[in-house]
């Protein structure tokens, strides 16, 4: 499915001397393109578990949904020791990145990425295996953040999906590189477009206007694991 997106601002003759705000290098129009990131960031997530349309070699059409059984999924509760529900913990990441593994969905220098949420994060910097020097590299509680530990590079957003009917289960993913497909729509009428232009019928000021097409989809089952981590504990 393509998703398009624009962006538009006015900005008079006084504001574009004073300000600059027609430069590209001004913090509003930077803005404006952190935020059209965080759209394109939104499509990339839904896309990782979303169904997938494929066109057969008969020339007809399936839609193939995400496969969240066992190998595909960690479960809320998962522990190897309990079946408490929790948020993120390292036995989870270890799990995720096992199925993976075990379905041969890792790439050859057997890096993944996580994506995850802040609150997964906080669940983290409590783990000991994680904060402290003797396991970790970079020791987290000093940098407040974590980037890559066990072979996962970490991706923290605040737009993650949750779990139908289940305010706090969030849907982590686990995803191996060059899973994700994002495609921006084709044809002339479809392609990215940035201008800055006078617009006569506005006074003359000037217009600061963005808009894209864009689409992604899943390339491999094998490739994404989802994590359902509640993000209460």
């Amino acid at each position: 499915t393509i998703t398009g997106n624009e962006w538009a601002h006015m900005v008079d003759d006084f504001t574009q001397i004073k300000e600059g705000a027609v430069d590209p290098t001004n913090d509003l129009i930077a803005s404006a393109s952190l935020a059209l990131g965080r759209e394109r960031d939104k499509v990339i997530i839904d896309a990782a578990d979303a169904d997938v349309v494929r066109k057969n070699a008969n020339g007809s059409v399936s839609t193939v949904s995400f496969n969240a059984g066992s190998n595909r999924e960690v479960a809320v509760n998962y522990d190897p020791s309990t079946t408490v529900v929790s948020n993120l913990t390292i036995g989870k990441l270890l799990q995720a990145r096992y199925l993976m593994e075990a379905a041969n969905g890792l790439g050859s220098n057997g890096m993944a990425y996580y994506i995850g949420s802040p609150a997964q994060k906080m669940s983290l910097l409590r783990t000991t295996q994680v904060t402290s020097a003797d396991y970790n590299s970079v020791r987290a509680l000093v940098n407040g953040d974590i980037d890559t530990f066990l072979g996962i590079k970490f991706i923290w957003t605040n737009q993650l999906n949750f779990v139908t009917g289940q305010a706090t289960y969030e849907k982590g993913l686990l995803i191996a590189p060059r899973t994700i497909q994002l495609n921006y729509g084709s044809g002339s009428k479809f392609n990215m477009q940035f201008s800055v232009d006078r617009i006569p019928t506005k006074k003359n000021n000037w217009q600061i206007f963005y808009k894209e097409w864009l689409g992604a989809a899943r390339r491999d089952d094998a490739k994404v694991v989802r994590v359902i981590c509640d993000n209460s504990k």
